[in-house]
């Protein structure tokens, strides 16, 4: 998939109107998607993103747990159609994604991803 160019971008809302691009990760190099631990705070909005090349990772907060999985199915749906291949996935999932999500963002799963409960 060396023809295709993804990226992940936080952007601002500027207050004369349009956006204002903060940060920008490649998908490429989204290797982790992770659910915070059972008896955590914010246990089914939070998630956090683990990114190989820089090493970092980030905690993002969703507004309710089926916008969550809408953006994590969103992801993991990306990786695969255009890199191959998908990140994988510790504390969620696919299943209960696919529940959790509004019913037409439904695929057939991840392909090489780890799921783990």
């Amino acid at each position: 998939g060396g023809a295709y160019k993804l990226n992940l971008h936080t952007a601002k809302r500027l207050p004369e109107g349009g956006w204002a691009l903060r940060e920008t990760w490649k998908l490429k190099h989204l290797w982790h998607i992770q659910a915070p631990a059972a008896n955590e705070e914010l246990q089914y909005t939070k998630f956090t993103l683990h990114f190989s090349a820089p090493a970092a990772s980030y905690v993002w907060v969703a507004q309710s747990e089926p916008q969550r999985a809408l953006i994590v199915q969103a992801l993991v749906g990306l990786c695969q159609e255009y890199l191959g291949s998908a990140p994988k996935l510790t504390g969620i999932n696919w299943e209960s994604l696919q529940a959790a999500a509004p019913s037409n963002a439904a695929g057939d799963g991840p392909k090489g991803a780890a799921g783990e409960e």
